[in-house]
């Protein structure tokens, strides 16, 4: 792999991994454009290494707040303080809430992820899954315009927004897509539901950088070179990326994401399919 191929993916998810447009989709169909082997599964993990640092500093507040919480929590349950769980702080409670309903993604994630990345890293079924992910998405943004809610999240709310991440195991399908259009249904403003998605995507992308870390070392050193500017570029991008759609989601809905999606699928098809014929 070539540093610009690095930097072109690197761009590539740092835009798509948060956009509701599939981070995971363009990792494959790019180099299928630009007639590129496709890469090692090593970069794609460097790659969403940079976008989980990038969520993960660009929230570093939220999970400071969090973190601050929970620590004070266990010193007044040491001290005896309170024994009541009803009364933890909203921060503990709220950190509490990511670790435990993630698990179960967690544990989808182990179970599918060699299966998903052997049968489905093809153009057509990314294609597909563009379009049907468009369908849900266009579904819940309209949901939403006739119920506009500005509820807090509750467990329950969490629980299934972080279940349909499950979904985002597919190329094509997008972790943010998902989960802010479950966000929607849940009643969920699209500012709040995608802030929460990046929270809710944070440990599941930052579990699963880690786990495959040891891929990366053993790379040679030119490799590695590479995998770093990659990883560089995705987390500048991410940090754009996410700064920029909280921005365009306080005014506008998802409907551009929904068109572009559909377009892209649609071409995608007609194009594999007329060399087939």
């Amino acid at each position: 792999m070539t540093v610009l191929q690095s930097i072109v993916l690197g761009i590539t998810q740092g835009i798509t991994e948060f956009l509701p447009i599939s981070s995971s989709g363009h990792l494959i169909l790019i180099p299928a454009i630009f007639g590129w082997e496709l890469q090692d599964l090593s970069f794609d993990v460097a790659l969403h290494l940079g976008t989980a640092i990038a969520v993960l500093l660009f929230f570093w507040r939220d999970w400071f707040d969090m973190i601050k919480a929970l620590k004070l929590d266990v010193i007044d349950f040491i001290a005896g303080k309170t024994r009541d769980i009803n009364k933890l702080r909203r921060g503990s409670v709220g950190l509490f809430t990511i670790v435990i309903v993630s698990i179960p993604v967690g544990i989808a994630g182990v179970m599918l992820e060699n299966q998903v990345e052997q049968l489905f890293r093809s153009p057509i079924l990314v294609a597909l899954m563009l379009i049907i992910v468009s369908i849900f998405m266009y579904v819940a943004d309209n949901y939403s315009e006739s119920n506009k809610s500005d509820k807090e999240i509750g467990f329950m709310d969490s629980l299934v927004i972080s279940l349909s991440q499950i979904v985002a195991l597919f190329p094509g399908s997008s972790r943010s897509g998902m989960s802010i259009s479950t966000g929607l249904f849940r009643g969920l403003t699209r500012e709040k539901a995608a802030k929460f998605s990046f929270l809710l995507a944070t440990p599941i992308i930052l579990g699963a950088s880690i786990v495959k870390l040891p891929d990366l070392f053993s790379a040679s050193s030119e490799q590695i070179q590479v995998i770093l500017i990659g990883l560089a570029t995705s987390f500048i991008t991410g940090i754009i990326s996410i700064k920029w759609l909280l921005s365009f989601l306080r005014n506008r809905s998802l409907k551009v994401f929904v068109v572009y999606r559909i377009l892209l699928g649609v071409v995608i098809l007609i194009h594999y399919f007329s060399y087939a014929i």
